[in-house]
């Protein structure tokens, strides 16, 4: 909510939104001083740390707290990553390096403060971390596959050996996203543009197709994603159906992390075959979307808000055809009768009234805000979309 809040406040400064957002931001620090060890990642300090920054809009108004979160971030990072290169694991738990929980999260973070000494060396031990556990052990299966007993059921039954997860929010293009995005900024440490030609090879590997188009399943066999690329085919998962088109999995989310990677990298078939995926995406009818919440996470405000990344990066009129559609299609999906205006569909059907930003309307209404103006999105950076 308080990040909604600075958003409004960028478009209508003086509306009183950055009062708004001051209400929502001290509700959020007193919740977060109740957890006993909250995240680091971005649903955990660094999530507040962002909201207090697009609050602060470069002024010193919550300099206090900003200093105190990002302490406990550094340390937090600091720690976690000093953890992953001493003890060298084989399998971890995607809350270790995804962008909901972990250290990818953190990292953007990390990587929006480089005014920040501590920030800075925090980010460049995190990004080591990371590349060590992209790194593949002698057998040849990478270090953060997730094992069978860290995994979901439904994984469980897929992958009896584990499993390299294939989601933007909780799998490898998180830390390939972040990887490219602190390369295009100026950030490196040894080893990250290797990192990146390896990870965005591997996810290369994994694609499938339906009568639409290529895409990406939730996830690949341990094994098969390590396949080398210079095969000529593709590794082939224990489960090869397509994700939903959702940021959280699926092939938009997939797809923004391969354009990033294709952009760090220089190499042209990553971002060819971003657009590829996308234009999947479009051609697919509706209901073969699988996205029927209008929400962020895994609804179509989250696809919109990734098209647009696309279109304002200049990916072709395609894509500004398929947002005008998109937003018709959220604009349709409002319930005015609902407590606020729009709710988050589950599986089993049922529609919850969430205010929040990745399940509920304070979600929809930043894609919509952005639909609308043209002030830049910048607190999509929570997605690892810019």
């Amino acid at each position: 909510m308080a990040v909604l809040a600075a958003s409004l406040d960028a478009v209508e400064p003086g509306g009183g939104w950055d009062t708004t957002g001051f209400d929502y931001l001290r509700r959020a620090v007193r919740g977060m001083e109740a957890e006993q060890s909250p995240a680091v990642g971005m649903t955990g300090l660094a999530g507040l740390a962002t909201a207090a920054s697009l609050l602060s809009r470069r002024s010193k108004s919550y300099n206090t707290l900003l200093t105190t979160l990002e302490s406990g971030i550094v340390d937090r990072v600091e720690h976690i990553s000093q953890g992953v290169l001493r003890s060298r694991p084989y399998g971890v738990h995607v809350a270790l390096f995804d962008v909901i929980t972990g250290l990818a999260g953190a990292g953007r973070y990390l990587l929006s403060r480089p005014e920040s000494s501590p920030c800075r060396r925090a980010l460049k031990i995190l990004l080591r971390a990371l590349i060590h556990l992209s790194e593949a052990n002698a057998n040849g299966v990478p270090r953060w596959h997730t094992p069978f007993h860290r995994s979901t059921d439904n994984l469980r039954r897929h992958y009896p050996d584990g499993h390299v997860n294939l989601g933007m929010a909780h799998g490898i293009p998180g830390p390939l996203a972040l990887w490219s995005l602190s390369a295009s900024q100026g950030v490196e440490v040894i080893g990250q543009k290797d990192a990146i030609v390896r990870i965005a090879d591997q996810i290369v590997q994994t694609q499938c197709s339906d009568e639409w188009g290529v895409g990406f399943p939730v996830a690949a066999s341990k094994v098969s994603a390590c396949k080398d690329s210079t095969d000529g085919g593709h590794a082939s998962a224990n489960a090869t159906e397509l994700a939903r088109s959702a940021w959280c999995y699926g092939p938009p989310g997939v797809a923004r992390a391969l354009w990033l990677a294709g952009i760090a990298s220089g190499r042209s078939e990553y971002r060819d075959l971003a657009l590829a995926a996308m234009t999947a995406v479009f051609e697919r009818p509706i209901p073969n979307r699988r996205i029927d919440s209008p929400t962020l996470c895994h609804g179509v405000a989250g696809l919109l808000q990734i098209t647009l990344r696309f279109a304002r990066d200049g990916a072709g009129e395609s894509f500004s055809a398929a947002a005008q559609k998109l937003t018709a299609q959220l604009l349709d999906a409002y319930e005015p009768d609902s407590r606020f205006g729009y709710r988050d569909l589950k599986p089993s059907g049922q529609r919850i009234d969430n205010p929040g930003l990745l399940e509920g309307a304070a979600g929809v209404a930043l894609v919509l805000l952005a639909t609308a103006t043209s002030a830049e999105p910048v607190w999509d950076r929570i997605l690892m979309l810019s």
